[in-house]
């Protein structure tokens, strides 16, 4: 919570998940966080931090707190760089949800 604090309300923020962890408390740091919040995590089953990440979201889903989200394996694929790319120039990381 004290990193939070001291984050700038309309600064850009980066969470990179890279463990599964019990969330609540990272995220009651970015309730009221008025600046883009982006959630990353790698796509891995070697690694936990998917989980973790979604763990996150779920929280910001409950606390009605925008983000969003972007996952890779080696964050080196075009998927993952232009979506980046998008959501550092301000106009977010958006996917295609129309099979939902």
């Amino acid at each position: 919570m004290n990193v939070f604090q001291q984050i700038p309300q309309e600064a850009p923020v980066i969470v990179a998940e890279a463990v599964w962890a019990v969330q609540p408390s990272r995220s009651l740091g970015l309730y009221h966080h008025r600046g883009p919040i982006l959630t990353v995590a790698n796509w891995s089953g070697r690694w936990p931090g998917l989980v973790g990440m979604l763990n996150l979201n779920a929280c910001l889903n409950e606390g009605w707190t925008r983000y969003h989200t972007l996952w890779s394996e080696q964050f080196c694929d075009e998927y993952f760089l232009s979506r980046l790319e998008l959501w550092l120039s301000g106009k977010g990381a958006e996917h295609n949800t129309s099979h939902v």
